[in-house]
């Protein structure tokens, strides 16, 4: 378990997660690469992590949301990285209704991974990372969004929970 952190710290640390996946998973899909193969050195890198996460706050947050973020959150998230996507997107595939996870929008590609590896990586309590994934779904994701991370987010996390290493 990790320990208490500020809300909105780790709050803004989601949103920036998500981007970083986001823009790693739209990265791949240009170079016609598969997830489970990408090379996560950069991921593992505190610097490089640090210039990512100074990369979102300088183009995509308020100065006033930028104040306080869970930097260890998105470094324990990143370096596990490697390890558990294989597993997320078997899971992701495995409860999935309709298509595979290499068929889902972007955002939905990343919101799944983030929750994947908050429930394996920090081992947050459920109900959090689902309503907090939801809550970034509202307002990066389209109207869809926010119903998959609820019902494939749910059974994913039971599932992963049950699996951790």
């Amino acid at each position: 378990m990790s320990k208490p952190t500020n809300f909105f710290a780790r709050m803004t640390a989601r949103k920036i997660l998500v981007m970083i996946l986001y823009m790693t998973i739209q990265n791949n899909a240009v170079c016609e690469k598969d997830l489970r193969s990408f090379d996560t050195d950069l991921f593992l890198d505190d610097n490089a992590v640090d210039m990512m996460v100074a990369y979102c706050l300088t183009n995509f947050f308020d100065d006033g949301d930028a104040r306080s973020v869970d930097l260890e959150y998105i470094r324990a998230c990143l370096s596990w990285y490697q390890v558990y996507i294989p597993r997320i997107i078997d899971s992701v595939n495995k409860n999935t209704r309709s298509f595979p996870f290499e068929q889902m929008d972007y955002i939905d590609q990343a919101l799944l991974t983030a929750t994947g590896l908050e429930t394996v990586c920090i081992k947050t309590d459920k109900k959090v990372i689902l309503n907090e994934m939801i809550e970034i779904a509202k307002r990066y994701g389209d109207e869809w969004t926010k119903k998959l991370i609820n019902a494939l987010g749910n059974t994913m996390v039971d599932e992963l929970s049950s699996s951790i290493i």
